[in-house]
């Protein structure tokens, strides 16, 4: 039976990455899936990294990803995919011959992803508490198409502050759902990234 293993990374193991790794290649597992705060629910309570330490635990995982049996791969943290592509990287590729190659690139919150709740509520992501609709009273596949929220979620030219003119923003786009965590708007900058965008001189 495959398993994977779900970690979220945040102040209280953000030193215990590569232990973990080491861990984990002696478990069998096929992936380990590696979290990013989101500050929701009960990830209120927990403190998140700084922007730098994100940078850290790219570089601990990309480097773990060369040698492990098993994949990794990062959720609310599509700037990994800017870390690896710097690097000259491919962030769908495999280090391992056979594996499966990741989701195509530029998939976020609500960009080929969809959260329905238990009750039926539509969120263009779990971590994104913003209602859409509900099933089964509004169709799941018209709200994705049509839904405002989800259509300015697929479009990075709508992203405020430096995700907007970033040159990465059509394969990261930052995590939409820690956007509105932090700053009460899904369209804003994310706000746990370090990198400068060539132009960022043009943010207003």
């Amino acid at each position: 039976l495959p398993v994977q293993v779900n970690t979220t990374i945040t102040r209280r193991n953000f030193d215990q990455v590569d232990s973990m790794a080491e861990l984990f290649a002696d478990q069998q597992i096929m992936m380990w899936s590696v979290f990013f705060l989101v500050p929701v629910g009960r990830g209120e309570m927990e403190e998140r990294i700084s922007a730098e330490e994100y940078e850290v635990v790219f570089e601990k995982l990309w480097k773990q990803s060369q040698r492990q049996p098993y994949g990794i791969k990062t959720t609310e943290a599509p700037h990994y995919r800017r870390f690896v592509l710097q690097r000259g990287g491919d962030p769908l590729a495999s280090a391992h011959p056979g594996r499966q190659r990741r989701a195509p690139l530029g998939v976020g919150d609500g960009k080929g992803i969809m959260f329905v709740s238990h009750t039926g509520e539509i969120y263009p992501a779990g971590f994104l508490p913003l209602q859409c609709g509900r099933f089964p009273d509004d169709s799941v596949v018209d709200t994705y198409q049509n839904h405002p929220t989800f259509r300015a979620l697929r479009d990075p030219a709508r992203f405020k502050g430096k995700c907007g003119v970033c040159e990465y923003r059509d394969v990261c786009g930052g995590s939409r759902s820690r956007a509105y965590a932090v700053f009460g708007d899904p369209l804003a900058s994310e706000p746990d990234c370090v990198y400068s965008p060539a132009h960022t001189d043009a943010v207003s």
